[in-house]
């Protein structure tokens, strides 16, 4: 698990009043992350401020940070400690690189984020509090957010949300309505209105920049002269992508609607209380965004991508001055096997060294890409496991885990263990039916390291060598599920003949008993087994890998003449 966790506030939905409050200065975010990190007794401590959050990024603590985040910022512990959230390992991880991107934030996409994630790490190193690893977190969120705000447009506005403006101003008498902001989302607003027949006029801050940007038949009016007209419209609609109000309580008289289409509130809430004035958020309102969504699954995409590289960065970076050791006493070693060639070449010594560095990089490439490969193995228990009481075939000896002796009276703890050789997830060996046949004990170990395809038979009745999985594959073992064999699965024995042909030694099941409880003459059994291969039994956990080759791993119990044994079963995935 990566040993990092976030602890948080929003404020952006507490009205802007409390904003002043999470106005911190550099010298007080400083102070901060060395208040945090000695409290906690942190590896590294980060705190990163954004226009709607404030959070403390932390690495190994020692104990709770919310409580030393609060009093470093002067914040009171009743008042805040219940909005705080946090996270920890690979969902703080998640959310990092979210939060980069923009997902997060309440003005949806913005990229300002990314600036406040660096600003916060460098006034985090000028504290002494950073540490490689929170840098190379943050350094690979910041770059993936780079990637995703060059590469999708997440403020892409919905033609819905206009849809939405329409049918809220559809009651009006008059048509004339005043548009704040000069966004995306505004300007689409803004055509879609006049393509209606309304009268809009749109504020800019800078009207210089009107004429790139204004819609047609759309009037332009300055930001600071927006007041002049609310007496002379009937609805005003706000989307502007700042902090603070467009409109606030002393400045409006009703009868007026206003709309808010901001993510933070452009418009006061304590208009919505105010005589003649409707207020309508657009966030408090269930309008579907398609395109938003559409642009939020690329952009996660991206994310998930990053994040896998990331995560398995992080499960061999411990071994990366190692690999570097190696990588130079390689390219060295190269350097003197080569010593005679050189010299009789005469090399000069600018050449040398442009070899030892090629082959140091390839050595460290070659050796991060193993690792890389290891470090994408996923591996799944497909035994079930045992259990006091629990019954097997009928006639077979229960499971008997008895304590036979105890921590309390002993000083240790000892199971007494009793159950039959066919008990739960098992391996059926030749000797359990065939007269003078092979037992588990007589096979060496490789014989249970195999790779083995694993076959999902829930939609199969009957299986037939036509059906079965190509050879390509090169698989030594089969798996079938059958969903706990809930359904009439039958296996052909021309698809065993065709299978033991083909070189494949070991059968697994889901089920208890491939031949089915009431065929009594074990027809696959004594297929399989005649013919030198092993059957497995009970497997479970199959639903991850099925499709998949796999590399399995199943040890039997290593007794005298064994006609079967509960094996632990192991799969392991190479993505």
């Amino acid at each position: 698990m990566i040993e990092i966790g976030v602890a948080g506030i929003r404020f952006d939905q507490l009205g802007s009043e409390h904003f002043a409050a999470f106005a911190f200065s550099e010298e007080q975010v400083l102070d901060a992350c060395v208040h945090v990190k000695k409290r906690t007794q942190s590896t590294a401590v980060v705190i990163l401020c954004t226009c709607d959050r404030i959070e403390v990024w932390y690495e190994r603590s020692k104990t709770d940070v919310v409580e030393p985040f609060l009093r470093s910022l002067s914040l009171s512990v009743l008042g805040w400690k219940e909005k705080v959230y946090q996270k920890h390992g690979q969902e703080a991880l998640s959310h990092l690189f979210c939060l980069g991107c923009g997902l997060l934030s309440p003005l949806f996409g913005e990229d300002q984020i990314i600036s406040q994630i660096q600003a916060g790490v460098a006034i985090s190193r000028l504290a002494g509090c950073a540490s490689p690893l929170l840098e190379y977190l943050f350094r690979e969120a910041v770059t993936t957010a780079k990637r995703v705000q060059s590469s999708v447009d997440l403020q892409v506005p919905d033609q819905s949300v206009a849809d939405f403006v329409e049918a809220r101003l559809s009651s009006l008498a008059q048509n004339r309505i005043l548009v704040i902001g000069s966004s995306a989302l505004a300007r689409l607003v803004s055509a879609h209105l006049v393509s209606k027949g309304y009268e809009v006029s749109m504020t800019f801050r800078d009207l210089e920049k009107a004429d790139l940007l204004l819609p047609d038949h759309v009037k332009a009016i300055a930001y600071a002269h927006r007041f002049a007209l609310l007496g002379e419209v009937e609805a005003v609609v706000s989307a502007t992508k700042g902090m603070e109000y467009t409109l606030t309580y002393e400045q409006v008289e009703g009868p007026l609607l206003l709309i808010d289409l901001a993510g933070v509130p452009d418009i006061d809430p304590k208009l919505a209380g105010k005589e003649g004035i409707t207020l309508v958020r657009l966030h408090a309102e269930c309008v579907p965004l398609p395109r938003r969504e559409e642009a939020k699954a690329a952009a996660m995409a991206i994310i998930e991508a990053d994040l896998a590289k990331v995560t398995a960065y992080l499960s061999y970076r411990k071994d990366v001055p190692l690999i570097q050791e190696r990588a130079e006493q390689a390219a060295l070693d190269l350097l003197y096997r080569l010593h005679h060639q050189l010299k009789e070449y005469k090399v000069p010594d600018e050449l040398r060294q442009i070899l030892y560095e090629s082959a140091r990089k390839a050595f460290s490439h070659q050796l991060y890409e193993q690792k890389k490969g290891e470090s994408s193995l996923k591996r799944f228990d497909l035994t079930r496991v045992l259990m006091d009481g629990q019954q097997g075939y009928a006639g077979d000896p229960p499971v008997s885990l008895t304590a036979f002796h105890t921590r309390e009276k002993e000083g240790w703890n000892l199971t007494q263990l009793s159950f039959g050789s066919h008990t739960s997830t098992h391996m059926d060996s030749p000797h359990h039916m065939l007269e003078g046949n092979r037992s588990l004990d007589t096979y060496p170990p490789e014989r249970f390291f195999v790779t083995a395809y694993v076959m999902d038979c829930t939609k199969l009745d009957v299986l037939e060598t036509s059906s079965l999985p190509p050879r390509d594959l090169a698989y030594e073992a089969i798996i079938f599920y059958t969903a706990s064999g809930d359904n009439s699965f039958i296996l052909k024995e021309d698809a065993v003949a065709h299978l033991l042909e083909q070189g494949v030694r070991i059968f697994g099941f889901d089920k208890p008993n491939p031949d089915g409880e009431a065929d009594m003459a074990f027809p696959l059994h004594h297929q399989i087994l005649a013919a030198d291969g092993l059957i497995i039994e009970n497997l479970t956990n199959l639903e991850p890998i099925l499709g998949k080759c796999v590399e399995l791993v199943c040890l039997p119990l290593l007794f005298k003449d064994s006609d079967g044994s509960p094996v632990r079963v192991v799969a392991t995935l190479r993505s």
